[in-house]
């Protein structure tokens, strides 16, 4: 099927053919003639990368009087990239229709331009709930003459918050409106509340149809406290990659950012806590490839449109199993094939099989490269791009050449590129020589150390330690403290809440110190054995640890108050008595 036989008007297949779309894909196909024939409400779920804003915005298009300069359709879309980006599809699907008005309305860009925008008269709003609210407080939108209301990422836009916001936006349309709804995924109690908003819809499903061959799903098991290192080995053993680093926490976004950035990577943070001009300066650096590494939460990455990205990578498996299927396909979009790696500890093992249930494909399991693997793989693609350079460009080098040849006369070939690749790669080499030359890849015998802490650290700010040094060891809690926080080179404030017994001493630790802590404390013995850590029995928890209870004696509390009386009715070791009598005189 091609899109002249979907029914689309002239100017919609013009720029069609323009934007080198041949032929429609499974949503396009469904979706299309239904959308142009019925005014009904409709559900659609298509995987994310296969045209969901087409199968929507072209009959959307087609469906406008471009005569009549009032608001006819809303899409609303759950952050700013998302509504910038669909907005910019829009344009470019109706860049032949005379007449078209489309505004985007957004919170972090100025007001006023946008009620200037919307009083020239604009048939299509796309905008996110809050700006769209405060525009209607101000009276600016008028949604009485509306027909059509789009949710783009319906789950997303149900699931963050803006279900009342959704709900007031609806209350100011006609009744007679129709609500398509398009996601990757609707989880029950979503679709749930979906159907509070519509009527008797439609409902178009094309997942379980559409190919997953281009997206090439992996596992690397990796121990907690080299995760980082994990990743650092993935970024250098794909020296084209151009893709995003997941993560779960804007917190945690932000630190890999900034350690990538120190170790040399063209890395940017993208999260919530950005300001508009910051998201934006982000996105133009990573658009133009300036960046090629984007590390960013779930909820920012919604609305990240690059079409030639090689590479996802899970830093962890987000919370939302549904997230992974948003997260994946931002790679291998518009016919192009992708790679989707997950960093998988211990802990998250049983969360990785239910990823490859719910998704019905399996996640090969693939090794942390070694260090040797990895300045191989950046030596021959230096070699590779030697070869490959378009020597017609080398004028400025051509102008030296002759004094450069008089420099090197008499060296070998092979010695002068030895010399140069040594050049290039010294500080590649220094660093996997130095310090991370080792094999990362989890062995069955350590991986229960290193993984304790993972399955909180993305939503815990502390983690509750254990170690085997207490009094007996000449330890008091201050003492500890001041050891600990030498030996690791931690700040004042990074370890608190120090609590010392006879033979073990339990302390909270910065869940963001984890990794380097337990680095430095490898190697770390006294009286000649090696101190061990642990995670406490009692878990991680944010915030101070709760004063133990008598009944938590089998967790390591104090033990329970002795049921039987002292001589005088009170009890032995407190020295007062029971309920209702009066003490006797002091002695």
């Amino acid at each position: 099927m091609t899109f002249s036989e979907l029914g689309l008007m002239p100017g919609l297949l013009e720029a069609v053919q323009e934007l080198g779309f041949e032929t429609p894909t499974e949503v396009q196909r469904q979706c299309i003639p239904v959308l142009l024939e019925e005014s009904s409400d409709l559900i659609a779920l298509a995987r994310t990368g296969t045209g969901k804003t087409a199968a929507f915005g072209l009959p959307l298009l087609q469906k406008l009087d471009l005569n009549d300069r009032s608001v006819q359709a809303l899409v609303l879309a759950p952050t700013r990239e998302l509504c910038l980006q669909i907005g910019r599809d829009l344009n470019r699907y109706g860049v032949h229709l005379k007449g078209l008005n489309i505004v985007e309305v957004y919170g972090g860009a100025p007001v006023v331009k946008q009620l200037r925008e919307i009083e020239q008269g604009a048939q299509l709003i796309v905008a996110t709930p809050g700006r769209c609210i405060d525009l209607m407080d101000r009276r600016a939108l008028d949604f009485s003459t509306l027909h059509t209301v789009v949710l783009d990422e319906a789950d997303e836009m149900l699931n963050m918050g803006f279900w009342e916001d959704v709900q007031k936006i609806l209350s100011a349309t006609p009744e007679e409106r129709s609500i398509w709804l398009f996601s990757a995924t609707m989880p029950s109690e979503i679709e749930r509340m979906a159907g509070k908003l519509m009527k008797e819809p439609i409902r178009i499903n094309t997942k379980k149809t559409e190919d997953l061959g281009k997206i090439d799903h992996r596992a690397v098991k990796v121990d907690g406290r080299h995760r980082y290192q994990a990743l650092r080995r993935l970024l250098d053993y794909y020296p084209e990659i151009y893709g995003i680093v997941f993560c779960r926490t804007r917190i945690e976004c932000q630190q890999i950012a900034e350690h990538l950035n120190r170790d040399g990577y063209a890395a940017q943070p993208l999260h919530g806590d950005l300001s508009q001009q910051q998201r934006d300066q982000v996105m133009n650096g990573f658009r133009s490839k300036i960046t090629r590494v984007l590390v960013a939460t779930d909820v920012a990455a919604r609305g990240i449109d690059v079409n030639e990205l090689t590479h996802v990578i899970h830093y962890q498996l987000p919370d939302d199993l549904e997230a992974y299927t948003h997260r994946s396909g931002r790679t291998a979009r518009a016919g192009k094939e992708g790679i989707s790696i997950a960093l998988v500890a211990r802990t998250e093992e049983g969360r990785m099989k239910r990823v490859q249930k719910m998704l019905r494909v399996e996640l090969k399991e693939q090794r942390i490269p070694t260090a040797a693997e990895v300045c191989e793989r950046q030596l021959l693609h230096f070699v590779d791009r030697v070869r490959t350079a378009d020597s017609d460009r080398f004028e400025l080098v051509d102008a030296h050449m002759e004094q450069a040849l008089e420099r090197l006369e008499g060296m070998e070939v092979s010695e002068l590129l030895r010399r140069v690749l040594h050049l290039e790669f010294q500080i590649l080499l220094n660093h996997y020589q130095n310090q991370s030359g080792g094999d990362l890849n989890p062995r069955e015998s350590d991986r229960k150390t290193a993984d304790f802490a993972e399955g909180e650290r993305g939503r815990s700010e502390e983690i509750k330690l254990r170690i085997d040094v207490g009094s007996r060891d000449g330890f008091d809690w201050q003492s500890l403290k001041d050891a600990l926080r030498d030996a690791a080179k931690l700040d004042r404030n990074d370890i608190g809440n120090v609590q010392v017994s006879a033979t073990s001493a339990t302390f909270m630790l910065k869940s963001e110190r984890l990794e380097g802590f337990l680095k430095k404390m490898e190697s770390l013995e006294l009286d000649g054995r090696t101190l061990r850590i642990e995670p406490d029995t009692g878990g991680y928890r944010s915030g101070p640890v709760r004063p133990q209870r008598p009944n938590d004696f089998k967790q390591g509390g104090r033990p329970p108050y002795r049921k039987e009386r002292g001589p005088s009715g009170g009890r032995p070791d407190r020295g007062y008595p029971p309920k209702g009598k009066k003490p006797g005189p002091r002695s």
